[in-house]
């Protein structure tokens, strides 16, 4: 027998085995620990879908709080494109806005914060505020800081990009709405146990916690942070991509280990799961 026909006896179009977004959903899910409390910010569809994917498999406690929103755990069949989407207050629970920025202070609180950005530097820094020298007279100005200035607190960060040019990942970010290991090593460090003011420095009643950012996810490929110099370096290449085609995309000199794996691919059984929710194909999309 031929293809099916449709009503318009044209063969129905089928879907691809995997699309971009349903790889970085799952390699963000793998990302995902069993006790962890993610945030996700409010512009979303892509770590939601990791989060819930996550709980479907190997993290059924994990914990996720849209960042627009304080739904917690929210039923997000089906995806929506932001946790402010009025659907998603069909929750196990929501915190009020303000409650849920004063939690955000606490370093026990949220372990894995998903940040994205205008600018990302080699030292993972993001930047949502102002593109240009001058940030009181910015060449664009952004939506501005949300979540980002408390990646000091959060336990991790991982950053989502929808592009990969070198218009974004930047030698140094113009300003640093969120910091990630700040210039390297000696100020990350020194930023932990110390607070600069104009009038001096002060100890920090207690050192912070956050292991800073630990993955960046693109369209061309997965990243990381070397430990020692904590710059930026490729993790993982995307089906068909190059690292010379990252680099070239990159505003910066990246660490490139001898041999750079793959990007996992999701398996069949994961993508009938994010589509049983994705009903939208919102992952299609990006």
């Amino acid at each position: 027998m031929g293809q099916p026909l449709s009503l318009f006896g044209m063969s129905p179009q089928r879907e691809p085995e995997y699309t971009l977004g349903e790889m970085l959903a799952y390699n963000l899910a793998l990302a995902l620990r069993d006790d962890d409390v993610a945030l996700t910010g409010a512009n979303n569809a892509l770590p939601i879908a990791a989060c819930r994917l996550a709980q479907l498999t190997h993290a059924p406690n994990l914990t996720f709080i849209g960042g627009g929103s304080g739904a917690i755990n929210s039923l997000v069949e089906p995806l929506a494109p932001s946790s402010c989407d009025y659907s998603y207050l069909a929750a196990e629970a929501t915190i009020a806005l303000p409650d849920l920025i004063a939690l955000q202070g606490r370093p026990d609180f949220v372990t894995v914060f998903f940040a994205g950005g205008m600018q990302v530097d080699q030292y993972g820094n993001c930047n949502l505020s102002s593109i240009g020298p001058d940030w009181q007279r910015p060449t664009l100005r952004g939506p501005g800081a949300a979540s980002l200035p408390f990646m000091a607190r959060f336990g991790r960060t991982i950053i989502y990009l929808t592009a990969h040019t070198t218009r974004i990942f930047v030698t140094k970010v113009d300003f640093r709405t969120g910091p990630g290991f700040l210039s390297g090593p000696e100020e990350y460090a020194d930023a932990r146990v110390n607070i600069h003011t104009p009038q001096g420095t002060f100890p920090r009643p207690t050192p912070l916690t956050s292991t800073g950012p630990a993955l960046v996810a693109t369209p061309l490929a997965l990243l990381d942070f070397d430990p020692a110099s904590k710059r930026m370096r490729l993790r993982s290449l995307h089906p068909g991509v190059t690292a010379a085609q990252v680099q070239q995309n990159t505003g910066f000199n990246l660490l490139i280990p001898a041999e750079v794996p793959t990007t996992p691919i999701p398996p069949p059984e994961i993508v009938r799961q994010l589509r049983a929710f994705d009903t939208e194909r919102l992952l299609h999309k990006l």
